[in-house]
């Protein structure tokens, strides 16, 4: 075994470049987009919904599936009548 050596890299070498940053890199619009926490989310999230809506209209049974404009038409009405506040006040 040898000795351990350090090599320093001689400081006025011809072949050192420039060190970019990625934040001095432009950003596409969809990347800024993207970026933002509640554009991210919210995509999500209908998508999810547009998904609930296909699969529920895919299965036709409103019983076993309902569809996402159902479901929140009838807790619109059920908040709007009291009943869900006053359930949600009881626990």
């Amino acid at each position: 075994m040898g000795e351990a050596r350090i090599l320093l890299r001689d400081h006025r070498s011809p072949r050192r470049q420039p060190c970019r940053s990625r934040s001095s890199a432009k950003l596409s619009v969809l990347e800024m987009l993207w970026n933002d926490g509640f554009v991210r989310k919210t995509l999500i999230i209908l998508f999810l919904a547009a998904a609930w809506e296909a699969y529920g209209t895919f299965l036709g049974q409103s019983l076993l599936f309902p569809d996402f404009h159902d479901t929140i038409i009838t807790m619109f009405d059920k908040v709007r009548d009291g009943t869900i506040p006053l359930r949600a006040w009881r626990r």
